[in-house]
C-alpha cells in the first residue's frame, strides 16, 4: 500500500514528459541603426597574359565593414573565365573591397583593392610563374594588371620571379632587377632564411654550408619585386647569377 500511495503521489512526475530545453537567449547582433544594407555585385573575367580565359579560377571577395563581422564570398570562373559574386554591404562606411583571383600552380595570384559600388566590374589578367636559374634572366612588366603586394615587407604593386638555385654549391646567389631607361628602382624581397632578405634593385642570398648541400634536391626562392602603386607602366630585366 505504501508503494502504491508513493506512486500515486509521484504519478505526475513519473509519467510526465522531459522538460523542454531553455530557449536560446542569445540575441543576434543588430545592424547599426540608420545604415541600410545594399546588395553589391562583382563581376568580370579572368584571363592569362595572352588574353585566353582561365576556367576554374577561384575569385574571392573580402569586405570589412566599419561595424559587424567581415564578409567573404567565393566563386569559380566558368569555362569562359567569367565570374559573378554578391554580398551585402552597409553604407556609409568602409568603401574598399579586396578581390583576389587565383588559379593553378602555373599562375601567380592577383589581388586588387576596388571601390564599393552597386555593381563593380573587375577583370584579372593572371601572370604565369617565371622561373630562372643562375646565369639566366627574364623580363617583368608592371601595369594596371599588376597585383597589390602580398609578400610581407613589400608595398605598392608587385611582380614575382621564382629563382632556382644551381645544382652545384656556390657561396651566394645574386638577383638583380634593372629598369629600362630611367625607370623606378624596385625593391626586392626574398623570404629566404630569417629575417627575409631585402634590397633596392639587388639582393644577395647566402646559400649556406657546403656540407649540407644536396645537388639532388631542387631548391627555389620566390623573389617579390615591388614599385609604388601610382607609378606609370615599367619594364625590368631580372637577372640571377652565382657570386663568391
Amino acid at each position: 500500500m505504501r508503494i502504491v500511495a508513493l506512486c500515486a503521489l509521484l504519478a505526475a512526475a513519473c509519467g510526465s514528459s522531459p522538460a523542454a530545453p531553455a530557449p536560446n537567449t542569445t540575441v543576434p547582433e543588430s545592424p547599426a541603426p540608420g545604415i541600410p544594407a545594399t546588395t553589391v555585385r562583382f563581376f568580370g573575367v579572368v584571363t592569362n597574359e595572352e588574353g585566353a580565359p582561365v576556367p576554374s579560377a577561384l575569385v574571392g571577395v573580402t569586405y570589412a565593414p566599419d561595424s559587424g563581422p567581415t564578409q567573404v564570398a567565393n566563386t569559380q570562373t566558368g569555362s569562359d573565365g567569367r565570374y559573378e559574386l554578391q554580398l551585402s554591404a552597409r553604407q556609409p562606411g568602409n568603401i574598399n573591397v579586396l578581390i583576389r583571383a587565383t588559379a593553378s600552380g602555373d599562375y601567380l595570384p592577383n589581388e586588387q583593392l576596388v571601390r564599393l559600388t552597386d555593381a563593380t566590374e573587375r577583370n584579372f589578367r593572371l601572370r604565369r610563374v617565371r622561373t630562372i636559374g643562375a646565369g639566366q634572366s627574364t623580363q617583368v612588366t608592371f601595369d594596371t594588371d599588376s597585383s597589390r603586394c602580398m609578400t610581407p615587407g613589400t608595398q605598392g604593386i608587385c611582380e614575382s620571379v621564382r629563382v632556382q638555385f644551381p645544382s652545384e654549391w656556390v657561396p651566394r646567389l645574386v638577383v638583380k632587377s634593372t629598369p629600362e631607361s630611367d625607370g623606378v628602382v624596385p625593391a626586392l624581397v626574398a623570404n629566404y632564411g630569417f629575417p627575409s632578405t631585402r634590397g633596392e634593385g639587388v639582393i644577395s642570398l647566402p646559400i649556406g654550408d657546403n656540407d649540407f648541400w644536396d645537388p639532388r634536391v631542387p631548391r627555389f626562392v620566390e623573389v617579390a619585386i615591388s614599385i609604388p602603386a601610382a607609378t606609370t607602366p615599367q619594364r625590368y630585366e631580372v637577372l640571377s647569377y652565382a657570386a663568391p
